[in-house]
């Protein structure tokens, strides 16, 4: 269906049309004409018919005028038929050569023999919010039987036509246009008549019927004369863009539906456009270049993967730049649109033009919208070809004001539109980065500041933006920290600072301390700790060739991977990632992922380091095929059905960062190839349900606060700001990663146990038929499920309706007899909503398990595994006793020993850093008499504390030390 033509024509009643027909017409349909002025007198010759006779000229032009009083409908629905007779006969060689002959009668009859006549015609009026087509359309004489020139008689035998192709194709190609202006032309009061949707057909039905009239009476050979379609589309270049665009769709409907209604000649005709396509370049110059993507993707059914095969790219792009970029300067704009448009729906960015190329016939003139000049052309293009277009715009940005600067606010424009990689453009992407690590220097320790400013190109650069920063705000013993680093020195920020005497004093303490060793543990005291050491057989870190080859065998076999499974393993995943802005970095992967779980009574801890494997990787072939093996297995594992995947604050953006992470070589950028996540488990739903909130509620969406009210234990949060890109990565922030995943396993295994070994009723706990309805399967299609999940309500409360649990810390308050353990599973709070928990997850039904999916058959037995009580009990024995253990190390302060399962606890590193450091601290200020002598004994205790436990805290001025001024401080 051709789209309705634009409106620019001023409405008029005169028709340029020959109609070849019988004289006096009116005796066999007398309804035609209609009385004039005077009664009883007709019309002789009226818009449809003229007389002729064998001295009839049809080489001349005629110009009649309508009758006054008939419909425009009626002659809206043969306008477009007279147009067409007007160009192929009225002024064609046919009329001259084919149509002639003494005493030779030829007629077109205009109506269906048998139509019935219309009613009463007078002053046509429309009823209120009725189109005047509508109007005329109601009426069954119109829509069932005025099909103009639907029937043809010929009197007589033309002679054979013997003129060129070329003729024929330029006359219909001047019809198109001739159509569109008679069907403009009719207006009823000012409104267009043109018909809406569907009915807009009736209107070309005469024009198909003429041309296959044509054809099939043999006027013109459409395989041979059509073979000269291509170079009229240009007669359609001085037309407006969207003029243009409809005459040649009504030229190719003419050809496709009336020239060859044959299909096997349609694909003969469209094999020797091809042809002529690929061999005959110097037919560039005479097409219209916006004509091209009609002839190429609506006429000739290429797909645009194909156009290249066919179309010389050389001679493509000069005429893209001739036609459509050379012109008036007030046209200029709108034709760089076009042409950006054309490109980008062949899909010919690359192979006409270099990106070089691209972006100066795009880019040249600050004052248009480059960015939709920019975006409409590279819509389609590669992400290669779009890459080096963005790193060309990213060069000439200024890093240090992307707000002002217009290259930087036209390149995050593109990103966000093409959702283009970001880290593509180096500058840019620093200036990203600059700025979110000015906004979080006081939420960061000195070291992990240092673990992204050290690692960057710009180290120079961002340690000014970071010591300035904190120097402002008075943090100065970070300052110092970060000063006192080896990379740091002999910087120009280094020389600047050199000379302050507080910042001079702070770096010479730290300079003399001696560094703390670092181990697989916890920074904070007193904090959860992982039952292993770096080197126990259940900790694996797979880091190299040699790592990945026993973590693979390793999986496969715990997990039955390669064989029948005969159970339903469940196992917790955390994957860490980096990204400094969610709204432009939009393909982020994950560096790392850890996975926890029990098997045989032992808890494994493995952790992929990918971002090392991937660095790696392209030193060997043996390197490549390792990461390839590890993401396949990580793959399999997300995948495998019998396997529960336990996840904590999941939704569907960091899901793609994970499936982007394990895709295969090659398929980054397709979503198709991501991995499936099936099934899961998301413990902040299954909290929310338990405590009668909602997901976002305080105690299920902050992980260390569940931890705390369920397992009686504080998590170490310190290393949530790490870098994830850092390499060598510290053992603190593995153990931290492995926490994450191991954390959210244990909470799940607690609540979802379903026997009663305590001897008392379950109550807070989730029952088994419950616990099926958390179990999921993420959409295949990318659907973003996680809005309906964190939208989620399972009661009245909000965030500030639960206070923490009371209970006593670090006690395992689930199984034991005493009676604070009692005490605490008794006043657990209840579900609300357990008679109605099908009810209220209906609106997860997108990525809920039903009875027709694969993993159906597998629900009971994964919900029985989750759900056997020995298994939460024996891995909460083993976790409380690894914490008590890590308390008799803190205490003692003895060397560990190194073949025990918490050798490198980081709460016995953590006490023993502690002490140390004041210890170093004491000695220092000692040797520096003059300072401590000038201090009272709270002075220096506060800055010896202050020192060493408050990293982050405001230090003031040494005069204001000195002066007595900082007790409040």
């Amino acid at each position: 269906m051709l789209e309705e033509p634009p409106h620019d024509l001023p409405g008029t009643t005169k028709t340029q049309c020959v109609v070849v027909a019988q004289t006096q017409l009116k005796d066999r349909h007398p309804w035609l004409f209609l009385p004039d002025e005077e009664p009883g007198k007709w019309m002789e010759q009226s818009l449809f018919s003229t007389g002729i006779d064998s001295n009839f000229d049809l080489r001349g032009s005629y110009t009649l005028q309508s009758p006054p009083h008939c419909h425009p409908a009626l002659e809206m629905l043969l306008a477009p038929g007279l147009a067409l007779v007007q160009n192929i006969i009225g002024s064609g060689p046919i009329s001259q050569q084919g149509f002639h002959g003494d005493k030779t009668y030829h007629r077109f009859l205009v109506l269906r023999e048998g139509s019935n006549p219309p009613p009463e015609c007078g002053e046509h009026r429309t009823e209120p919010g009725q189109s005047p087509f509508d109007y005329c359309q109601n009426h069954k004489w119109v829509k069932n039987d005025i099909r103009g020139f639907a029937e043809f008689e010929c009197l007589g035998h033309p002679k054979e036509i013997k003129q060129p192709g070329s003729t024929f194709c330029k006359a219909l190609a001047l019809s198109s246009i001739a159509i569109r202006q008679a069907i403009m032309a009719v207006n009823v009061d000012g409104v267009s008549i043109w018909p809406p949707g569907q009915k807009q057909e009736d209107v070309y039905t005469e024009v198909f019927n003429i041309l296959q009239y044509l054809v099939n009476y043999g006027c013109f050979d459409p395989i041979k004369d059509l073979r000269f379609i291509l170079e009229n589309f240009g007669w359609t270049k001085p037309l407006a863009a969207t003029n243009q665009v409809w005459s040649n769709q009504m030229l190719i409907a003419m050809v496709r539906r009336g020239c060859l209604p044959n299909h096997a000649d349609l694909e003969v005709l469209t094999d020797v456009l091809k042809e002529r396509i690929q061999e005959e370049p110097d037919m560039y110059p005479t097409v219209d270049i916006r004509a091209w993507p009609l002839i190429l993707i609506d006429f000739l059914q290429l797909k645009p993967s194909e156009v290249r095969n066919y179309v010389d790219p050389y001679d493509f792009g000069l005429q893209i730049k001739f036609q459509l970029c050379v012109g008036p300067v007030a046209q200029l704009e709108a034709n760089h649109l076009e042409a950006a448009k054309i490109l980008d729906k062949l899909e010919l960015q690359a192979p006409c033009f270099t990106a070089e190329e691209f972006l100066d016939l795009f880019n040249q003139n600050p004052n248009w919208n480059r960015l939709l000049l920019l975006r409409e052309g590279l819509r389609s293009a590669s992400s290669d070809f779009r890459q080096e277009v963005l790193r060309l715009i990213d060069a000439d940005i200024d890093q240090l004001d992307i707000g002002r600067d217009d290259n930087a606010i036209l390149l995050q424009g593109l990103i966000d539109h093409l959702r283009e990689d970001l880290r593509c453009c180096d500058n840019l992407f620093y200036a990203i980065k600059r700025n979110w690590i000015r906004a979080r220097v006081t939420d960061m320790s000195a070291e992990q500041l240092c673990d992204y400013i050290e690692t960057d190109p710009n180290h120079a650069l961002l340690l000014k933006d970071v010591v300035n920063r904190l120097h402002t705000l008075k943090h100065y013993f970070q300052a110092a920290k970060i000063l006192v680093r080896k990379k740091s020195q002999g910087t120009t920020c280094f020389e600047a600072h050199q000379n302050d005497p507080l910042l001079g004093y702070l770096r010479e303490l730290y300079s003399e301390a001696d560094d703390i060793p670092d181990r697989l543990g916890p920074i904070e005291e007193g904090s959860l700790i992982l039952p292993i050491s770096s080197c126990h057989p259940n900790y694996l870190r797979v880091a190299d060739k040699e790592g990945a080859e026993l973590a693979l065998q390793r999986l496969s076999h715990d997990l039955e991977l390669n064989a029948p499974p005969t159970r339903s393993p469940i196992i917790g995943i955390y994957w860490q990632w980096l990204c400094f802005n969610a709204q432009q970095d939009l393909w982020p992967q994950a560096s790392s992922i850890s996975i926890a779980y029990e098997v045989g009574g032992q808890n494994v801890f493995v952790f992929f380091d990918l971002y090392f494997l991937d660095t790696c990787s392209g030193l060997s072939d043996a390197g490549q095929r390792a990461v390839e093996a590890c993401k396949q297995m990580l793959r399999r594992i997300l995948e495998a059905h019998h396997i529960l995947k336990v996840v904590h604050n999941m939704n569907s953006q960091s899901l793609a960062i994970l499936q982007r992470a394990v895709a295969p070589r090659g398929c980054f950028y397709r979503e198709e190839k991501r991995a499936r996540l099936e099934p899961f488990m998301e413990v902040s739903l299954l909290l929310a349900f338990a405590r009668s909130t909602t997901p976002v509620d305080g105690g299920c969406y902050e992980l260390a606060n569940a931890v705390r009210d369920y397992l009686r234990l504080e998590l170490c949060t310190a290393e949530a700001m790490m870098n994830p890109c850092r390499r060598p990565l510290r053992e603190s922030q593995v153990h931290y990663a492995l926490t994450m995943a191991w954390c959210p396993l244990l909470i799940a295994r607690v609540l979802c146990s379903s026997d009663t070994t305590c001897g008392e009723p379950k109550v807070g706990h989730i029952w088994p038929d419950e616990v099926s309805q958390f179990i999921f399967a993420a959409p295949p299609d990318g659907h973003d499920w996680s809005h309906h999940l964190w939208n989620s309500s399972f009661g009245k409360a909000t965030q500030n309706d639960h206070p923490p649990i009371e209970a006593p810390a670090r006690k395992d308050v689930w199984f034991e007899q005493s009676e604070e353990a009692r005490d605490f599973r008794k006043n657990l709070p209840e579900p609300f909503q357990r008679e109605r928990l099908a009810e209220t997850l209906e609106h997860l039904r997108s990525i809920r398990i039903t009875q027709d999916s694969p993993l159906a058959p597998l629900m009971g037995t994964i919900v029985q595994w989750l759900c056997y009580t020995a298994t939460a009990q024996a891995t909460l024995k083993v976790l409380y006793e690894a914490q008590e253990q890590a308390i008799e190390v803190a205490e003692t302060g003895g060397t560990p020993d190194p073949n025990d399962s918490i050798a490198d606890s980081g709460n016995g590193r953590c006490g023993r850093q502690r002490c140390s450091s004041i210890v170093q601290c004491d000695v220092l200020l000692q040797k520096r008499g003059e300072v401590v002598a000038s201090q009272s004994a709270h002075q220096h205790r506060a800055i010896r504390w202050v020192a060493n436990h408050l990293p982050t805290a405001a230090v003031p001025h040494p005069e204001e030390v000195k002066a007595g001024n900082c007790r409040d401080w």
